[in-house]
């Protein structure tokens, strides 16, 4: 992160990861959403999983961090006797699934709080560069993902 920083990045809120060891530190760590779901699904006994998995995407879906607390206490307590790991996990990793939720509402939110949205933008740059084929130069390469985000970062 820091040699980001140090190129000019600024003006970032938040990481989304899928735990990768390097993205922590200085910003709010929110974990994806879909990994999340199925770490703590995981930990849950199969016939449980399903039901599970749609509480956990109504958790997600409330509007506010508070309604999301809200929703998490009743799934604990629905699950704690049957699915005592799955609740563990649910507890634990709430707070880096809700990191998103300190974001306001809108597109900003919607783009962070999974990894899907990074994975197209990297989808993006591949595709561009497999048109160029071969680069003159490291720099020349540089400015077409720089070309591909900054025109992504005007459309937000």
């Amino acid at each position: 992160m820091s040699s980001l920083v140090a190129r000019g990045l600024a003006g970032m809120r938040v990481v989304t990861s899928d735990a990768c060891e390097g993205a922590g530190g200085a910003r709010p760590l929110g974990a994806a959403r879909g990994h999340f779901s199925r770490n703590v699904a995981k930990a849950a006994p199969k016939g449980l999983r399903a039901g599970l998995r749609s509480k956990l995407a109504e958790m997600f879906n409330c509007p506010d961090r508070a309604s999301s607390e809200r929703r998490r206490d009743e799934i604990a307590a629905d699950y704690c006797e049957r699915a005592p790991r799955a609740v563990e996990r649910l507890l634990e990793g709430f707070d880096d699934a809700m990191t998103v939720m300190a974001l306001p509402a809108g597109d900003m939110r919607r783009c962070t709080r999974t990894s899907n949205y990074l994975e197209r933008l990297n989808r993006e740059i591949k595709r561009r560069s497999r048109a160029v084929g071969v680069f003159p130069s490291p720099e020349s390469a540089l400015r077409l993902a720089t070309a591909v985000l900054m025109r992504e970062a005007r459309e937000l």
